[in-house]
């Protein structure tokens, strides 16, 4: 009986061994065909991952660079007039700190190098900078009009993102020829730290550059720049769930048969498990492109995506409008606090603005301070509601660990109907910048809309522009001169320069449109230096001084005292010949640059008058202090002195007051004789108005009694 059951037990026993030896082979070989595929599709996900990183960090330093590049001050600083130390702080430390770029370049005209930054470290004023060859290539082919996209290439034998911009403003106020423009040059090396940061951010395990594909076991190799140019490859282990997955449950397929079903439902389970990391994993390396990973918002191409669906000209939009938010002072917290406590302040305000806006509208962040809004509305009541709630709420002081903090905003709105007018999401963009600016330029703090009218002006700001850069070169503008009278024995005791532009189109622009307009765009600092030289050569030989008014752009700049030197000691005109005008607001700013240039200017000889008194917020304290020679008194204060008691009084207190304190007082706008009376009351030193004289040229004044030296005034008189 025991053969018998023997016999018959062993084939069934064979069988059933065989049949689970089939199962567990058949579910065997499924297992590893599994594994493999979700090796596989792991390895296939992680090159595309790096495929997009790079791609990322390459569109991310573009923008990194346009958020200095596009700005009217860094054309001002680097080619209209150079400034070391501000494009030290802008577009070297800045780029280094905050963004992370390891090499900048500023290229001129020429392509040659006026600023390079490595490290974090200028390279020095006045230090020759070599460009290294993949970036004069790039370089070369920008000015040649070719296509030029960042891309990968060799920067002192290292692989690195090179990208090339062109330095341009941003608004119509500066203009500049086509192919004349300054380049700013970012470097990101692709070795070093940024390999650790893709290891540590994105668990690629053992990430390493080589300039060849020589793989260790288990590793991969992703190709770094174009199948024509190869600068190398980044090398890592990619995660392999399959593989991992096998060499845990080995053991248990090798130590029981009979837990086959068991181990069946284990392996779905963990395959199952496998497939949603892989799911999730996908789902996660999607939100990560279309989102900023420090605040949590939707990024620029998740908003460039948005734009694209919701201004289809298809009749399914409703319209929408974009807002374009700029934090006002976001950089003094940086530079009081460090660059953590800037981190905070954007997230409180990515807060801030979710809370404000509908659960249909969507906010996005740029980039640095800058936010964007789609709204899916038009309505520009709305608008401005809307704009107004988040100026208020972003004004609300912020408490951080390192203190309390205030910011303010400017925020720009463009509207767009795609059933009236069709407008992609660049243009869309354009047009809430050029809306922001605006507000800026206001006050900021500030919400505009962006409309016809100020495109249109945007525009005509740029021609009137243009053409006061073409008067300054080609001598379309003049000099007049109005004299000052001493106010007792009404001899000619000075003068007033004034610069008069006659457009051959537009006729006479009056200078309370184009000294602003030369102030904003830094044609003032050319402007000036033409009044001076022109001055300096008409006035060579008179005897009475000559007032010429100073702008706080000039004085702004660290140079401006010497320059004025040279001119003066190139044309042979005595210090005391030359009296500077500068407005109150120049006196009581807190611009210590202004400050030194003024005090520089005094210790040099000049004489400084404090131009338009009483308008501004000048104090006794700031009158001692800025070491003045005279003040002159606002014609708004003269217009009704006969009339009103209380215009003398002031009129005579601002007289008492700088005698007081030994300066000397000019009256302007002196227009009638009882005016004139009353100033000799007062004691008023000089007067200046169209009862003295009203502005002449040169040679008429030359012809008043006391304006030549004593010979050439004889002369002049025969």
């Amino acid at each position: 009986m025991p053969d018998f059951r023997r016999r018959r037990v062993l084939p069934v026993r064979l069988f059933a061994l065989a049949v689970v030896a089939a199962g567990f082979g058949a579910v065997t070989a499924v297992t590893i065909w599994s594994a493999a595929r979700s090796d596989a599709v792991a390895v296939e996900n992680q090159t595309r991952l790096v495929a997009h990183l790079l791609s990322a960090e390459t569109d991310v330093i573009v923008h990194d660079q346009e958020s200095v590049a596009l700005w009217d001050d860094a054309v001002r600083n680097t080619k209209l007039a150079y400034d070391y130390a501000w494009i030290d702080e802008n577009l070297g430390v800045w780029m280094y700190d905050y963004f992370g770029h390891d090499r900048t370049y500023v290229l001129d005209d020429g392509d040659r190098a006026i600023y390079g930054m490595a490290d974090g470290t200028g390279a020095g004023a006045g230090v020759s900078v070599a460009v290294p060859p993949a970036v004069a290539t790039l370089a070369a082919a920008f000015r040649a009009g070719e296509p030029v996209h960042p891309g990968i290439a060799v920067v002192e034998a290292r692989p690195a993102i090179v990208s090339v911009t062109p330095i341009v403003p941003t608004t119509a106020a500066i203009t500049q020829a086509p192919g004349t423009e300054f380049l700013f040059v970012s470097v990101r090396f692709l070795d070093g730290s940024f390999v650790a940061k893709l290891a540590a951010d994105y668990l690629l395990s053992g990430a390493r550059f080589a300039w060849r594909a020589d793989t260790r076991s288990g590793e991969i190799a992703y190709p770094l720049g174009t199948d024509a140019e190869l600068e190398g490859f980044l090398i890592w282990t990619p995660d392999r769930p399959g593989a991992t997955m096998l060499r845990e449950t080995a053991p248990w397929l090798a130590a029981t048969l009979v837990g086959f079903t068991v181990l069946i439902m284990l392996l779905a389970g963990r395959a199952a498990r496998s497939y949603r990391a892989l799911v999730d994993g996908e789902e996660e390396f999607r939100h990560q492109a279309l989102h900023d990973t420090m605040s949590g918002l939707p990024n620029r191409a998740a908003l460039t995506r948005l734009l694209t669906r919701t201004l289809r000209p298809d009749g399914a939009s409703r319209g929408a409008s974009l807002l374009i938010l700029d934090l006002d002072r976001f950089k003094n917290v940086n530079d009081a606090f460090g660059h953590p406590a800037g981190d905070r302040v954007i997230r409180e305000t990515g807060a801030r603005i979710a809370r404000a806006i509908r659960s249909d509208d969507k906010v996005f962040r740029l980039g640095g301070d800058e936010f964007a809004i789609v709204v899916h509305t038009i309505d520009e009541a709305a608008l401005s509601d809307l704009a107004h709630r988040l100026i208020a709420a972003l004004g609300q002081p912020m408490q951080l660990p390192e203190g309390l903090v205030s910011v303010g905003v400017s925020i720009g709105a463009a509207p767009a109907d795609p059933a009236v007018t069709a407008v992609t999401p660049t243009e869309l963009m354009r047009q809430a910048d050029i809306a922001l600016y605006r507000a800026k330029a206001e006050g900021r703090n500030l919400f505009r809309l962006f409309t016809d009218e100020l495109g249109r002006g945007a525009v005509e700001r740029q021609r009137l522009e243009e053409d006061l850069r073409a008067a300054i070169e080609n001598g379309g503008l003049g000099l007049v001169f109005q004299p000052v009278r001493a106010a007792r024995s009404n001899a000619v005791s000075g003068a007033e320069v004034l610069c008069r532009w006659s457009h051959p189109l537009r006729g006479e622009v009056p200078p309370s449109v184009f000294i602003p307009l030369a102030e904003e765009t830094g044609l003032i600092l050319r402007l000036g230096e033409f009044v001076l030289r022109e001055t300096c050569r008409k006035i060579a030989a008179w005897q009475v001084p000559v007032a010429i008014n100073v702008s706080a752009a000039e004085l702004r700049h660290g140079d401006y005292p010497a320059r004025l030197m040279a001119i003066l000691r190139t044309a042979g005109i005595p210090i005391d010949r030359i009296e500077l005008e500068v407005t109150e607001s120049v006196i009581v700013s807190e611009d210590d640059q202004s400050a030194l240039a003024i005090r520089q200017l005094r210790e040099e000889g000049f004489r400084i008058a404090i131009d338009d008194f009483g308008t501004g917020y000048s104090s006794l304290r700031y009158l001692r202090s800025a070491s003045l020679h005279r003040v002159k008194i606002d014609r708004s204060f003269l217009t009704d002195i006969e009339t009103s008691p209380g215009a003398r009084s002031v009129v005579r207190g601002i007289v008492d007051l700088a005698h007081a304190i030994g300066l000397r007082v000019t009256a302007e706008g002196v227009e009638t004789p009882a005016q004139r009376a009353f100033l000799l009351r007062c004691g008023c030193d000089e007067l200046q108005g169209f009862l003295a004289g009203r502005p002449v040229e040169a040679a008429e004044l030359e012809a008043l009694p006391g304006v030549l030296r004593g010979s050439l005034q004889e002369s002049a008189a025969g």
